[in-house]
């Protein structure tokens, strides 16, 4: 089973390599992106292919989430 990771918050690049890194390593699974900021949201989704800025607010990480609803 690969790794699966979630990433929260695209403002800073650093983040954005992370998941470019992610996404291009065969065995890891990039499952959720979160952004906030709706302007950051619109700029990246074309960027990011597959992966969809499905999780708007991040406020309650306790709740379970389903990364691949939608």
């Amino acid at each position: 089973m690969k790794p699966r990771f979630a990433f929260i918050g695209f403002q800073p690049p650093r983040v954005r390599d992370l998941v470019a890194r992610a996404k291009a390593h065969p065995e890891i699974e990039v499952a959720a992106c979160c952004e906030e900021g709706a302007a950051t949201r619109a700029a990246l989704a074309d960027g990011y292919g597959q992966v969809r800025f499905g999780v708007v607010t991040y406020g309650h990480q306790d709740a379970p989430v389903d990364a691949r609803a939608g």
